[in-house]
């Protein structure tokens, strides 16, 4: 599973120097964005949508494996990238 962050996001890289997970995302603006989530969220029972719905995409199990994957915990589905829109 993938490294939950204090910012809500999964880590989706890793600090050249340390070595150690963090959210290039949210690098240099939330203080999170270093921070490991001692007490990842259960998301059992959650589902994730595409950052860029509605476009005709269906909700997923929420997974922090997926693209981008954001925990959003006050709202109903989380979000991830689905790639619709290319990867570069």
């Amino acid at each position: 599973m993938a490294t939950m962050m204090k910012c809500g996001h999964a880590a989706n890289t890793r600090n050249k120097h340390t070595g150690k997970p963090v959210c290039a995302i949210c690098v240099g603006i939330n203080p999170g964005a270093d921070a490991p989530d001692d007490s990842p969220p259960n998301l059992e029972g959650r589902t994730m949508e595409c950052t860029y719905t509605p476009r005709g995409h269906a909700d997923k199990p929420s997974d922090p494996n997926g693209a981008f994957f954001r925990y959003r915990p006050n709202m109903g589905t989380d979000q991830y990238y689905c790639g619709c829109f290319g990867w570069d």
